[in-house]
């Protein structure tokens, strides 16, 4: 079972509140998205950079006067029965009373109205109060396949803009993808990145750049 399966899960489950912690908001937003997709729910997302705007289509115009917390949460309150209403880097506005009052008055009202809250952070902060209310959910590592397909988009976004030569045998790719396992997608990418952007060239030389890179991550993350 995928990432997508087991959200939908949770929120199929009836689960009121629901945290992850990422550095991979867009990946997350994706789940969150399909999800209220296949369960047919309407989805807002709310942000201190664009307040509260529909979150099943991109671009969608935001709500005015809703980029603070708790204007913000206020507004989500009044969702439609059902929904699921996303917050981002919501964890740090949550010092102010009124917010996190609104907060715990929409997770209260579960019962009522079946809003489900997702709150995506960056960091682990929420209080504790709401730490008590919601269910954590883990994101995976992606596997092989999905390395392999990440390497693949990377490569091609890449070529567009520049081409690149790319020589890599299949034991070579299978060794890099290997070496790309317990890194999230977002440092995927970014190693993949890096590793053409000297010379253009994407070929067995790259294994030893692609196993420095990791472990460089590795090192700066503890």
């Amino acid at each position: 079972m995928d990432d997508f399966d087991q959200f939908e899960q949770l929120v199929a489950g009836r689960y009121c509140c629901i945290s992850i912690v990422t550095h991979e908001e867009r990946y997350t937003l994706e789940i969150v998205r399909r999800a209220a997709l296949g369960l047919k729910r309407d989805m807002w997302v709310w942000s201190a950079s664009e307040g509260v705007r529909e979150g099943l289509l991109e671009g969608s115009p935001s709500v005015a006067g809703t980029d603070t917390a708790a204007a913000g949460l206020a507004n989500l309150a009044g969702a439609k029965p059902g929904s699921i209403c996303v917050t981002l880097d919501l964890a740090d506005h949550l010092k102010s009373g009124k917010a996190l009052r609104i907060l715990r008055d929409i997770i209260d009202g579960f019962d009522r109205t079946g809003i489900t809250i997702v709150m995506i952070d960056s960091e682990d902060n929420l209080p504790e109060v709401i730490k008590s209310y919601s269910r954590h959910f883990e994101l995976s590592f992606p596997d092989e396949k999905e390395l392999l397909e990440i390497i693949r988009a990377t490569l091609q976004r890449i070529h567009r803009k520049k081409p690149i030569e790319v020589g890599i045998s299949q034991k070579g790719l299978d060794t890099i993808v290997r070496n790309l396992r317990g890194l999230t997608r977002r440092q995927a990418v970014r190693i993949i990145s890096d590793t053409v952007a000297g010379n253009f060239r994407f070929d067995d030389d790259d294994i030893n750049v692609v196993i420095a890179s990791k472990r460089r991550i590795i090192q700066r993350g503890g």
